[in-house]
């Protein structure tokens, strides 16, 4: 029970207590249940899941920055001077240049 200003008994969630609910509701249900979760489900299905995770967020990076080295490509071939036609470039050829940027994109 909270008391208000004027004495009265009040019920409700505490200041902290509807802090924790927001914290919670902008995390997402992960931030909080996962650890129950994980703990419920066993050390084997919990480190298959997370394995798995891991290999489509891996295969997911992997897209991001291909297509990341394309768009700079791209982006390169029509800002340059040389007459060559976007469509001759590849993937190869981005990654190329994404190598002698000393691997970091620009």
């Amino acid at each position: 029970l909270i008391e208000m200003d004027g004495g009265e008994d009040h019920k409700g969630f505490s200041p902290f207590v509807a802090m924790c609910f927001t914290v919670n509701y902008i995390m997402g249900t992960g931030f909080l249940t996962l650890p129950w979760a994980f703990n419920s489900a066993g050390i084997g299905l919990s480190l298959a899941t997370l394995g798995c995770v891991c290999f489509v967020s891996n295969i997911s990076k992997d897209y991001v920055l291909e297509t990341m080295a394309r768009a700079d490509a791209l982006f390169r071939a029509r800002s340059s001077s040389t007459n060559r036609p976007i469509s001759s470039l590849s993937i190869h050829s981005a990654v190329d240049l994404v190598k002698m940027e000393g691997g970091k994109l620009p």
